[in-house]
């Protein structure tokens, strides 16, 4: 965890162990900010909700703690629809508040249902205070199935991401 360094030096004045210690840890810091990320499943996600919906709240949530500031989110999704052209919506919570409007931050269409895409997306939470913060990657479809591609289905260059880090 970072620890704002002192700035204010005398001339002459004896560097003890706890300055140096505070400086290798916030080294330390910048070397290893907080992050999470989570990188495929026992098995791949559906949805038909019309509604936004986590996708899954155990593992595509991350819970870090922030010396405040920005924040990194990152997501690669394959996916696929059981109907031919729709569209899935994916939107990203930040302590139970969804990023985006009323069709989230990324719209998908899915013109045939035979082949997957690969829907990603990275951006910038800005401003959050220090402290413990929840990201949750949620989605919906306009109709059909939606499918993440994630479990024993996926291969290797296709598995379902989501990461969050502090960046500043």
């Amino acid at each position: 965890m970072w620890t704002t360094p002192k700035t204010n030096w005398q001339v002459n004045e004896i560097v003890d162990a706890g300055d140096m210690n505070a400086i290798g840890d916030n080294l330390v810091a910048l070397k290893a900010p907080p992050s999470a990320q989570y990188i495929q499943s026992a098995a791949d996600y559906t949805t038909t909700s019309t509604s936004f919906v986590d996708v899954d709240a155990t593992n595509m949530a991350h819970t870090i703690t922030t010396t405040g500031g920005d924040v990194l989110i990152g997501c690669i999704l394959p996916m696929t629809n059981s109907l031919n052209v729709v569209n899935a919506y994916f939107d990203v919570t930040v302590d139970g508040v969804r990023m985006g409007g009323t069709d989230g931050l990324v719209v998908q269409t899915v013109p045939t249902a035979l082949h997957a895409y690969v829907v990603s997306f990275m951006l910038f939470k800005t401003g959050l205070a220090a402290g413990s913060h929840t990201f949750k990657l949620q989605w919906k479809v306009n109709s059909g199935t939606g499918r993440i591609y994630s479990g024993s289905s996926a291969t290797a260059l296709t598995i379902a991401q989501f990461l969050v880090r502090e960046v500043s």
